[in-house]
């Protein structure tokens, strides 16, 4: 009796030891799910927090964007300057492009197709990428965004490669669809390099050498003589690789053949005006002072030659105020980051969003 007894108690015990075992492994795995549900919950909340955050950026460059001189848009504006702000524990990064200071690729169809080809040649060709030949560049372009099945970059082409897909034959929607052109590589649409901010303008130690503002009229010959002084190569670092993605863009649907005077780089008005030293002039004089009507640089493009200015009158593409801009909003929110893209046209103060995208990006340990 005594001996069942005992195996009884052992068995109790066993059965006590097992159960509480049991319920620990439970417990556990409940405790593990739980606070997985929370990070869930919380990374969802902070991606939430952050989208908002980002939102309020591209309504904030919204602002910035009306809140200029009217008829003007400069790289002198407030908002062609990166601005970071605070949106409660979130911080902002905003980056305003102007993107009619670049060649709309979607205008090589159309009634402004021959003198955008003939711009596009130009850049190409002083970009000096190798193995590359600007004419057979563009019209593999132009393939790609006409009608016809007409051409050596056709349906055929893409239909024959190891992957294929079909030629579009309608404009682009955005810049990243390049990759899909023939001939188009990264090199071509990057560069090596990050183009410099500062060949935009001139630099504070040379503004000091330079003339006064309403002197560069009476004195172009003076000016074509420094601009034309002989350039040391030797001492000049390694010549770097400037991206099409600096001097064109995409804008979808039906956008004007314009081009910003004002914000225009270098490259895009070389290959505009034809001519290095005038291009030299013209941002010299934007520098000093905006344009804030076309008859500055009318006199300053009439002045260096006639003829030239005859040419670009007939077209009627040059202003001095943009309507499409390219907005960033680059938010850090605890561990989330996210990048809101938009494309922007502005009439007035009224603001169509023509292209958006989000994207959520790697957390980072600083800021942004």
């Amino acid at each position: 009796m005594s001996t069942n007894y005992k195996n009884q108690n052992g068995m109790a015990l066993f059965l006590t030891i097992a159960v509480v075992a049991i319920l620990s492994v439970l417990v556990l795995e409940f405790s593990y799910r739980v606070n997985i549900d929370l990070h869930i919950a919380g990374n969802f909340s902070d991606r939430v927090a952050a989208l908002y955050a980002a939102r309020s950026g591209i309504n904030y460059a919204k602002q910035l964007l009306t809140s200029k001189e009217p008829g003007v848009d400069s790289l002198q504006d407030e908002w062609a300057q990166p601005v970071t702000i605070s949106v409660g524990d979130a911080t902002v990064t905003i980056t305003i492009t102007d993107e009619q200071r670049k060649i709309n690729l979607n205008n090589l169809r159309g009634p402004r197709a021959a003198i955008v080809s003939e711009w596009l040649t130009t850049l190409i060709d002083n970009m000096e990428y190798p193995d590359t030949d600007p004419e057979e560049l563009i019209k593999n372009m132009v393939d790609w965004i006409d009608p016809d099945d007409i051409g050596d970059a056709e349906d055929s082409y893409y239909q024959a490669l190891e992957i294929p897909y079909h030629c579009k034959n309608r404009p682009l929607d955005s810049f990243s669809e390049l990759k899909m052109i023939k001939d188009i590589n990264d090199l071509i649409l990057y560069g090596n390099t990050p183009y410099p901010r500062q060949a935009y303008s001139r630099d504070e130690e040379e503004e000091e050498e330079e003339e006064e503002p309403e002197e560069y009229l009476r004195h172009i010959e003076r000016k074509v003589q420094w601009y034309e002084e002989p350039y040391d190569e030797e001492e000049a670092e390694e010549y770097p690789i400037y991206g099409l993605s600096d001097f064109v863009t995409v804008i979808p649907g039906e956008a004007p053949c314009i081009i910003n005077m004002n914000t225009a780089p270098p490259e895009v008005l070389t290959a505009i005006v034809g001519d290095d030293i005038l291009t030299d002039i013209i941002v010299d004089a934007r520098y000093e002072s905006p344009f804030r009507s076309d008859s500055i640089y009318r006199e300053i493009i009439s002045a260096y030659s006639p003829e030239l200015w005859k040419k670009l009158r007939r077209y009627r593409y040059l202003r001095t105020e943009s309507t499409h801009f390219l907005v960033v909003s680059l938010v850090q929110y605890r561990r989330t980051a996210v990048k809101v893209t938009a494309l922007l046209s502005r009439s007035g103060d009224k603001f169509h969003t023509r292209y958006y995208r989000v994207a959520y990006l790697e957390p980072q340990k600083e800021k942004i």
